[in-house]
C-alpha cells in the first residue's frame, strides 16, 4: 500500500514533467505556425508538434492519475478514521435507544440517513495535491493547431 507522502512524490514528479512537457510543447507549435505561414512543406514541423502534444498529454494524464489517486487514498484513510471514531458512539446510541425501548429497530440507520441528509460545511484544503484537475492551455492550442487548422 502506497503511503501518503509517497503518493505526493508522484504527484510532484509527475507535475513537474508535465510542466516540462509544455514548456516544449509551446516552441513546437510556434515552429509549426511559422513554418505554416511561409506556405512551406510543414511536415517536419508538424510531426515534431504532433510528438512534443502526444509526450504533453501523457504528462497530464500521468498527474491527473497521480492527483486522483492521492485523493481516493485520503478518502479511505478518512473512511477508516470515521469507522473508528463512530463505531463506539454508535454503538452506545443503539444500547440507550434498546434501553429505552424508543422502538426504533434500526436506530443507526436513521441517524446515517439523518446525517447523510445534513448540509455539509465548507471544507478548506492545505493539502499539497489540488482537488480539482486543471486544463492545460498548451494542450487546448495544441488540439487546434494539430487537428483543427485544417491542413498540414
Amino acid at each position: 500500500m502506497k503511503t501518503t507522502s509517497h503518493l505526493i512524490d508522484i504527484y510532484m514528479r509527475a507535475a513537474k514533467k508535465f510542466q516540462s512537457a509544455e514548456a516544449a510543447l509551446a516552441p513546437a507549435l510556434d515552429a509549426l505556425a511559422a513554418a505554416r505561414a511561409t506556405d512551406a512543406d510543414v511536415t517536419a514541423e508538424y510531426r515534431r508538434a504532433q510528438r512534443a502534444d502526444r509526450e504533453c498529454d501523457e504528462a497530464w494524464n500521468a498527474r491527473e492519475q497521480a492527483r486522483r489517486a492521492y485523493w481516493a487514498h485520503r478518502a479511505k484513510l478518512l473512511e477508516s478514521d470515521l469507522e473508528r471514531l463512530a463505531l463506539p458512539l454508535v454503538a452506545l446510541i443503539k444500547h440507550c435507544h434498546q434501553a429505552a425501548r424508543s422502538g426504533l429497530s434500526t436506530p443507526t440507520h436513521s441517524i446515517l440517513t439523518r446525517i447523510a441528509c445534513m448540509d455539509l460545511p465548507a471544507v478548506v484544503s492545505e493539502e499539497p495535491i489540488p482537488t480539482a484537475g486543471t486544463d492545460s492551455a498548451a494542450l487546448d492550442r495544441a488540439e487546434w493547431d494539430l487537428y483543427n487548422h485544417g491542413r498540414l
